[in-house]
């Protein structure tokens, strides 16, 4: 088992100073048709189920975030266009997307500024595909950007790594 220790102000603790675990946010994606989705979730069953029953590879985890609230954090939004998954912590950008984009919820928690032992959650886009993708990889996402054609969209919060 690995112990993750990051460092938690005091307005992000519950009562009694504990603090919520950070959940594995795990990663898959969909290669089928010649067409990509990267999808994430915090439900291991709906990971194990887009594996099993729609076509998607088993990426491990991409990092942790929190499925509950904790002061810090805001909600990362997710939302599918029939072909991709999108994930962002802006309510307006969430609010703003129409038609094919149908809103699937919250996905879970992340902080809206880095803390001690977090890190950015990028997002990239692929004009080529239409594909949304999300790491905590500098290296993955230069390689991405580099060679592989994806647009640079900043980050959407940080998280732990996995």
């Amino acid at each position: 088992m690995i112990h993750i220790v990051i460092h938690v102000p005091d307005q992000a603790r519950e009562p009694g100073g504990n603090v919520p675990l950070a959940e594995p946010f795990y990663r898959a994606c969909n290669y089928a048709n010649g067409g990509r989705d990267h999808f994430f979730t915090v439900n291991k069953a709906e990971w194990e189920n887009a594996s099993s029953r729609f076509g998607y590879s088993s990426e491990g985890t991409a990092c942790r975030l929190w499925t509950t609230q904790i002061p810090g954090t805001v909600p990362l939004y997710r939302l599918w266009s029939g072909a991709d998954h999108f994930y962002t912590q802006h309510e307006q950008e969430q609010k703003g997307l129409r038609h094919p984009w149908i809103y699937e919820g919250i996905a879970g928690y992340v902080l809206s500024n880095r803390i001690e032992g977090t890190v950015p959650f990028y997002r990239m886009f692929c004009r080529g595909n239409g594909d949304h993708h999300y790491t905590v990889s500098e290296a993955e996402r230069h390689r991405c950007i580099s060679v592989g054609g994806w647009v640079d969209e900043g980050y959407v919060g940080y998280v732990v790594p996995p």
